[in-house]
């Protein structure tokens, strides 16, 4: 049911394009009514395999395993409160501390009745009535002592620590991340780094396979039954080595499976320190050393579309000049340093064999 206004509208769900069975089940429902559905039906002939429905609704679950929303947001909104409370108590409290009271005191009656007696501009001039301002001169009629005070009040600092704790253990958000401030030490923040990169990774992958299958997935299919789009392709795929030669078959895969989308990057991951304590200090490329796909490298340094950056890059080849990517960087440094000359082009090393 979707409202907006007075639009109230029924529309199924995508499930019901694949399963139209299910449309009998949701009719015995109380609150299917048919009047409702006329924006989601229409009379053409193409929409007869969905039962004249020609509009569904996709929706982005979280799985098996769902947060309940109202006792989710309730503790945290409950200590997000809290805290927004103890800051604006904070804010008196500062304002408090700046305040500051004139005190005169009378020692003598006879010269405090003088000084009433006074007119309004000979009051004024003796400066008790007027505003203080810094660095102005005060004249103390005789009979009367001044003293300024100022409120005693204790000081209030990172006493608010633990509301904060529980606002981050409702919102799964690390401390330096919630409040763009770390009082943790450098250890405690990077062991916290794990736990956050696989909350993020896990969120990507959700929204992946959920745009993927149920979103694209949904619109392959009507495309399909409607117009006649292929179900699957063909593609060419690698599926055992023969005598160290790969040998490959085509396969049907769904339009779906063909889709790539580039995310961005997580940059608390320390790949630098896992590639080093994985494959030692001073370790080749990883799809020469272990053999694995550059798709795959390029997607977990946040270039997804391999394939499109492949087709990109070799229209600069054609269009650019090319770059002298084949120079030995060291070595011409080394000679320029040293004051030798160094060739463009570094000199290959002999395979082997005999000579020195």
């Amino acid at each position: 049911i979707r409202k907006s206004g007075t639009d109230v509208q029924q529309i199924p769900s995508i499930f019901c394009a694949y399963y139209p069975e299910l449309l009998a089940l949701a009719a015995e429902n109380d609150m299917y009514n048919a009047k409702l559905q006329g924006k989601s039906r229409s009379r053409a002939r193409i929409f007869s395999k969905f039962k004249g429905y020609n509009k569904f609704m996709v929706v982005l679950e979280k799985g098996f395993v769902t947060k309940r929303a109202i006792s989710y947001l309730r503790t945290t909104l409950e200590w997000i409160n809290h805290y927004e409370n103890l800051k604006k108590y904070e804010i008196d409290h500062k304002k408090s501390a700046g305040a500051y009271l004139w005190i005169f005191k009378i020692t003598e009656p006879k010269h405090f009745k003088i000084w009433l007696a006074l007119s309004d501009e000979d009051r004024a001039k003796t400066g008790i009535m007027a505003k203080k301002t810094p660095g102005s001169s005060l004249v103390v009629p005789p009979g009367m002592d001044v003293e300024v005070r100022n409120p005693v009040l204790s000081s209030i600092k990172d006493q608010d620590t633990d509301i904060l704790e529980m606002v981050g253990s409702g919102l799964n958000e690390p401390e330096d991340v919630l409040s763009s401030k770390s009082r943790s030490p450098y250890a405690s923040i990077r062991a916290s780094r794990g736990p956050m990169s696989d909350r993020v990774s896990d969120e990507v992958v959700l929204f992946d396979r959920w745009f993927k299958w149920d979103f694209w997935g949904s619109i392959f299919y009507i495309k399909s039954i409607v117009s006649g789009f292929p179900k699957t392709f063909k593609v060419k795929e690698a599926v055992h080595f023969d005598k160290r030669k790969p040998i490959f078959k085509n396969f049907d895969r769904k339009p779906q499976e063909l889709i790539e989308v580039s995310y961005p990057v997580s940059e608390v991951v320390d790949m630098e320190g896992r590639a080093k304590g994985m494959l030692g200090v001073k370790h080749g490329p990883l799809a020469e050393q272990l053999g694995v796909p550059n798709e795959e490298i390029a997607k977990r340094l946040g270039i997804g579309n391999y394939r499109k950056a492949r087709l990109k890059k070799a229209s600069e080849d054609e269009e650019f000049p090319e770059l002298d990517y084949n120079v030995d960087a060291e070595a011409i440094q080394e000679g320029k340093i040293g004051g030798g000359g160094a060739t463009k082009k570094s000199t290959p090393k002999p395979s082997g064999g005999g000579g020195a």
